[in-house]
């Protein structure tokens, strides 16, 4: 026979309110004490700053229980301090073994993304059954923030369109891509589709990928500029010039290199003028001249963006000879090294390239110039992807660029995924934009310094990286919750 002593009941009932707060707060420290493994590695962010932009930036990871993290991957996110942000691929996974330091390094000219406040870094174990995790801060000095907005455009490249059936891959991810604008940029105003839009110059596929692009652009205030890529034309004089027509005609221009002002900049696309029997872009005396005049009637002090679907050699990933020639060999411009001083003559240009087709987490997708020469942004595929590793890659990548009066954001998505490419965020700055930010940032420091240092904000655990801050607040909130029930008993004992 099961009994109750009910004196013991009313007197647990008693002293619940006072014990359950202590409970519940001590779990919540154990968590957040839990959340980062600071005990267990740490990592810190470090990088340089090149006229308003971030170079040189790598984590450096301490390992300081050898006994526990072995073989396995070190993962790096976006965090916003306690969590990573979502709607984000991972910055960079990475094989580990058993070094005690490791340095990891991160893409140049890097923007950090919205809402992030520093870099999330997770060890797993082979076999994904083991986790730990720390946190690195990024120093406050590389945000800018207050940047006002001007215009928003979008740069596709290598749609390759092929059938006139909705049901092909390519189709499908054209479509998708065209949503995902949609939804993420409605304000877009323009799109550059950088090259290769149709698989061959035949008339079929083109019918195919205007009527995708007309029914897309319908009651919508944005305009869709096209250059020319290699898979648009055959090789070889005799029949190059009818699949340059079919090119011309069906994205509505007179002309393969052509300019369009807006916004205060100036926009360029550049192409191939004449067959030969390579993939190489070959640009005339003539273009060349021209472009020399365009790039001098630039805005002084403007971002200058150019489109061209052949990259230059060793710019951005798939061109990179000096890394793997035989397979980094997706470069093609003639005359290579005279298109190259042009740009690099100008530091505010951007240069966007497809051709390649290499994913946004490969070796280098931006190569910036950082005011001493041009920028070069590699503009992956919609229609298929490839890696560092020579191998094809089942995806769907483009960028979203956002041009602000203080800075240019280029955004790298993830189609497929329905995700921003945590490794490829960027930020570039022009001369003028780059002296700005120096005489504003100037003015900050001295009006910093002007500040009576009674007055000036410290703290000491900022090194905590947020968790202290938690675990101080779970501790106060035991405080608040079971004193009452001391106070009650103190004074009924008195």
């Amino acid at each position: 026979m099961f009994c109750y002593n009910f004196s013991e009941v009313i007197y647990t009932k008693k002293y619940l309110r006072f014990l359950l707060p202590v409970i519940i707060c001590t779990l919540i420290i154990a968590a957040v004490a839990n959340a980062y493994d600071d005990n267990m590695f740490g990592a810190v962010f470090t990088c340089e700053n090149k006229n308003g932009m971030i170079k040189d930036a790598k984590v450096t990871v301490s390992v300081k229980d050898t006994a526990n993290i072995r073989e396995g991957f070190f993962t790096l996110e976006w965090s916003d301090g306690e969590k990573p942000i979502e709607g984000f691929t991972p910055i960079k996974v990475l094989d580990y073994s058993s070094d005690s330091t490791v340095e990891i390094e991160l893409n140049n000219a890097l923007a950090i993304p919205d809402g992030a406040k520093g870099i999330q870094v997770t060890w797993s174990s082979k076999g994904n059954d083991k986790t730990y995790t720390c946190y690195c801060e990024i120093p406050a000095e590389n945000y800018i923030k207050d940047a006002k907005l001007i215009t928003k455009f979008s740069v596709l490249s290598d749609i390759h369109i092929r059938s006139a059936s909705d049901s092909d891959l390519h189709t499908k991810h054209f479509a998708n891509a065209l949503e995902d604008i949609c939804s993420l940029a409605p304000d877009t105003s323009m799109i550059f589709s950088v090259g290769d839009n149709v698989d061959a110059g035949i008339e079929s596929m083109w019918k195919k990928f205007a009527e995708m692009r007309d029914s897309f652009l319908e009651g919508k205030n944005i305009q869709w500029h096209c250059a020319i890529g290699n898979h648009e034309v055959s090789f070889g004089n005799a029949s190059f010039y009818k699949y340059m027509k079919l090119f011309l005609d069906y994205s509505h221009l007179s002309n393969v290199y052509y300019s369009v002002d807006a916004y205060g900049s100036e926009f360029i696309v550049l192409g191939t003028e004449k067959g030969a029997e390579s993939l190489y872009a070959n640009l005339s005396d003539d273009q060349l001249s021209w472009l020399k005049d365009e790039l001098s009637k630039a805005e002084k002090g403007k971002p200058i963006f150019v489109f061209l679907h052949q990259p230059l050699k060793d710019t951005t990933s798939g061109t990179l000879s000096y890394v793997n020639a035989a397979i980094q060999d997706w470069y093609g411009v003639n005359p290579n090294d005279e298109l190259q001083s042009i740009l690099n003559s100008y530091p505010n240009v951007m240069l966007f390239c497809g051709h390649g087709h290499w994913t946004y987490d490969s070796l280098v997708p931006c190569l910036a110039g950082y005011g001493d020469a041009a920028s070069y942004f590699n503009t992956a595929s919609v229609a298929y992807l490839w890696n560092d590793e020579d191998r094809e890659v089942v995806g769907s990548q483009g960028l979203f660029v956002e041009m602000y009066d203080k800075y240019t954001l280029i955004k790298a998505y993830d189609f497929a995924n329905d995700k921003w490419m945590g490794a490829a965020q960027f930020m570039i700055l022009s001369d003028q934009q780059a002296e700005d930010l120096a005489e504003a940032r100037k003015k900050a420091a001295e009006e910093a310094a002007k500040t009576p240092v009674s007055d000036a904000h410290t703290d000491d655990n900022d090194d905590k990286k947020g968790c202290g801050s938690v675990i101080s607040f779970a501790a106060a909130a035991a405080v608040t919750a079971f004193a009452p029930a001391m106070i009650k008993r103190r004074r009924k004992d008195q």
